[in-house]
């Protein structure tokens, strides 16, 4: 029985015997999630379980309390709340997060581009949560459309939901290190840094060229880089320049593409340097430009 065909029954169990799982939400490489119901409240929550063969992994293990610490220690509207971890009878261990009802930033896309206006809010927002993350020093390293989660709010724009800090990495106080063994790569190709494709040590600017990367998507309804072979994928982004959103689009406002361009820098030193001050670039553009 594969990973899924277990996830999935699973399904009617109770967890630690509070959790009651009522439906697989999804099933990745390292875990399922599921919409359950907490059997004394009756709170309806999302519950990420890893997947019982990966227990012995360290590495699997490792990653998924990295996420429930990273999680526990940002208190922020753009990062889906946690609510209670631990393990089940088995021992493995389980994340329980507040359930969101909206949809993903990669389904929306699947349309093509998102409107200019739009676009510009969600940035807004991811920005926001990441400076949170960014002034506890972690690095969220995988942000893509995947990650970036909507939630309706009735006639306001949606609240933006950052998921999945599983490959997040907690950085020393002002520095950067190499997160990963020499040579090796962390995160989803499209929207990886060119420091991240090299394996080369990555600081919170990294985070901000795949903000880039993502609005770049969003608004052109492509990513900046791509070739359906992963290696020259990456060997693309780590040597060639960054191309130029308003090549691409020209009816994108001028101060906008400069903002993407900007994050897309292939020098660190010439990106945007802080979360924040993209953030403030992007709100302002979308006053003087949407308003």
């Amino acid at each position: 029985m594969d990973s899924e065909a277990k996830a999935r029954a699973r399904v009617g169990s109770v967890i630690d015997g509070r959790y009651q799982l009522t439906r697989l939400l999804g099933s990745g490489a390292s875990g399922a999630v599921y919409d359950a119901t907490h059997r004394y409240t009756d709170r309806r929550v999302a519950l990420k379980l890893l997947h019982a063969e990966l227990n012995d992994s360290r590495e699997h293990v490792g990653r998924f309390l990295r996420e429930v610490r990273a999680m526990a220690a940002l208190t922020h509207p753009g990062v889906a709340a946690i609510l209670d971890a631990g393990r089940t009878e088995e021992d493995v261990p389980y994340l329980v997060t507040e359930f969101l009802d909206g949809s993903d930033m990669a389904e929306l896309m699947d349309d093509g581009p998102l409107a200019q206006a739009e676009v510009v809010d969600i940035g807004v927002q991811l920005l926001d949560a990441l400076a949170s993350a960014h002034a506890l020093n972690i690095v969220h390293r995988d942000v893509k459309p995947d990650n970036v989660f909507l939630v309706p709010r009735g006639t306001q724009t949606p609240q933006v939901k950052l998921l999945d800090f599983g490959v997040a990495k907690r950085l020393n106080a002002n520095s950067s290190v190499h997160l990963t063994a020499a040579g090796t790569t962390v995160g989803t190709p499209h929207y990886m840094s060119p420091e991240q494709a090299r394996g080369d040590a990555v600081d919170h600017r990294s985070d901000l060229w795949s903000v880039g990367a993502l609005l770049f998507h969003a608004l052109s309804g492509e990513p900046p880089y791509d070739d359906p072979r992963t290696h020259r994928l990456l060997v693309r982004i780590a040597t060639e320049a960054p191309p130029s959103l308003g090549a691409l689009c020209p009816n994108v406002p001028v101060e906008l593409v400069q903002i993407v361009d900007k994050a897309l820098e292939t020098d660190v030193e010439q990106r945007w340097q802080s979360a924040g001050e993209m953030a403030n670039a992007l709100a302002l553009c979308g006053y003087t430009s949407f308003h």
